[in-house]
């Protein structure tokens, strides 16, 4: 019966913790379409400013001389490159910088590393505001994931690792540093 009651402990501790990840999960989606939704209003204004300037361009055409016709073309030019970064904004958003990983170690903390994708710049959660941890080298500009396990031997309770996933380099953390796996 004692193994009965403890299995049972650990599945409603299994839940809570799939119950957390999915409210984490909720969340970031939250955020992000809130994100979204202002860079496109943003957006939305920008054109209505462009589409302005257009139609007084046109109106300004006929009484143009022939020599500055080619005010168009670097009109164009400029609105290329808006929409460019307009592109880039958005996937930026959709996928979002920052990535929040989680667990629950056996003593029921809970651990939170907040990290940048693009600098691989990790920040541990303690008592409600955000440490950055520390590197035991430069990380440089690329793709990171962060790995956060609940692991019962560890002294902390807790494991994590960081991957660049460029380049495979890889760290795990000790203490609050990124230690290299050397290759």
């Amino acid at each position: 019966t004692e193994k009965a009651s403890n299995k049972s402990v650990d599945q409603f501790e299994l839940i809570g913790n799939r119950m957390t990840a999915v409210q984490d999960h909720l969340l970031q989606i939250k955020s992000q379409s809130a994100q979204l939704q202002q860079q496109n209003q943003a957006l939305s204004i920008q054109l209505q400013s462009l589409q302005t300037d257009v139609q007084a361009l046109a109106l300004n055409n006929e009484a143009v001389p022939v020599q500055e016709a080619a005010q168009p073309d670097a009109f164009n030019g400029v609105l290329d490159q808006i929409t460019m970064m307009a592109n880039e904004l958005s996937s930026q958003v959709q996928d979002g910088a920052f990535r929040v990983v989680s667990a629950y170690t056996a003593k029921g903390q809970w651990v939170l590393i907040r990290f940048h994708r693009f600098t691989g710049e990790t920040w541990l959660a303690d008592k409600g505001q955000w440490n950055q941890l520390d590197e035991s080298a430069a990380t440089g500009t690329a793709e990171y994931e962060v790995v956060l396990l609940r692991a019962d031997k560890d002294i902390k309770g807790y494991v994590a690792a960081r991957i660049n996933r460029i380049t495979g380099e890889s760290w795990w953390l000790k203490q609050n540093v990124w230690q290299p796996y050397l290759q």
